[in-house]
């Protein structure tokens, strides 16, 4: 398993619980995931996480 595959599980997991997250820090990680992930949306999974980022504010 690669970096950007180890990533994208443990970033699935942080979407996972974010709705029930209300902070500050959460909500600069979710901006940090979408800014790392872009260079990576030709990946299917890097592709597929930044879909589900888009409905999180």
């Amino acid at each position: 398993m690669g970096h950007l595959d180890q990533a994208l599980v443990h970033w699935g997991a942080f979407l996972d619980t974010y709705p029930s997250i209300a902070s500050a820090r959460a909500a600069r990680r979710l901006a940090a995931m979408r800014q790392q992930l872009r260079p990576h949306t030709r990946h299917r999974g890097a592709a597929d996480l930044l879909g589900r980022a888009a409905g999180l504010t």
